[in-house]
């Protein structure tokens, strides 16, 4: 018998211009439920939202990279490039 998936509960935290870009998520601010040892580089997948548009990524306010393997009520922000014009 297949085991059935422990999903966790996560905090996303975008900006306005990475909120457009992703798919499923509808504020800047977001409770979502992923499967247990899910990393950052999977979230960026099930969100829909490209690491080309991804300058840095924090977990809980520290810096992670795409391995980092998601934990109970980790807060994930996202931060875009800065641009200028």
């Amino acid at each position: 018998m297949p085991s059935i998936p422990v999903l966790i509960p996560i905090l996303i935290k975008v900006d306005n211009y990475l909120l457009k870009n992703t798919v499923g998520l509808t504020t800047c601010k977001e409770l979502i439920f992923v499967p247990e040892m899910t990393t950052i580089d999977d979230l960026l997948k099930i969100i829909g939202l490209s690491k080309n548009l991804v300058s840095f990524i924090t977990v809980n306010g520290v810096r992670q990279d795409l391995e980092y393997k998601l934990k109970y009520k980790d807060e994930i922000a996202f931060y875009p490039y800065i641009s200028g014009g």
